[in-house]
């Protein structure tokens, strides 16, 4: 489905030279990718009024590079879209959808903590389980900020973040569904 700001249209099909059969896209461009792209070893980042990824090709988005789509993203079935740890998608209008009837996948690195360090983490995507993001993870929990009372029993002077009665998080485990850009506490090792 093309987006209605869309004026021209590009195909990358791989195919001689640049692979893009009416130049590289725009903005403005309504863009297919019918073959295997990856920003780090074919081409730079991609602009694009709407992009679908067709053909059972893989679009991959390299560390630093992005995808910045005016419109809408329509993965379809067979294709692939990768974003690799630091690299991104933006798309711009709050109207536009994402239809994935393929595979989107993206890769983040978490670093080595020390033990009961955490760090905050979340998914800009829907239909995302705990077993599924988090899969590896010690421990993940999610916060109920209107159920933090400070506990009284913190010593005056003391940082306060025990809750009076440890209804303030809940820990999140198995396959419960985890919500599109809610922050989680994840622990990622026990030791």
């Amino acid at each position: 489905v093309r987006f209605s700001n869309c004026s021209n249209m590009t195909t990358y099909d791989g195919a001689g030279g640049t692979g893009w059969t009416n130049g590289a896209p725009t903005i403005i461009t309504s863009t297919v990718i019918s073959a295997d792209y990856d920003t780090n070893t074919i081409g730079a980042s991609i602009e694009a009024c709407d992009i679908t990824v067709t053909n059972n090709a893989t679009l991959t988005i390299a560390a630093d590079d992005y995808l910045l789509v005016n419109g809408n993203i329509t993965i379809n079935a067979g294709a692939s879209l990768i974003v690799e740890h630091t690299g991104s998608v933006v798309q711009q209008n709050n109207n536009a959808i994402v239809t994935n009837n393929g595979t989107i996948n993206v890769l983040v690195t978490s670093p080595v903590l020390q033990t009961r360090d955490f760090m905050v983490m979340g998914v800009p995507t829907s239909s995302e389980l705990r077993n599924d993001v988090f899969a590896t993870a010690f421990l993940v929990l999610d916060f109920e900020p209107n159920n933090f009372i400070p506990n009284n029993a913190v010593p005056d002077g003391g940082t306060n973040f025990a809750d009076d009665n440890g209804d303030f998080y809940n820990t999140i485990t198995g396959a419960t569904p985890i919500n599109p850009g809610e922050g989680y506490v994840v622990r990622p090792q026990d030791s």
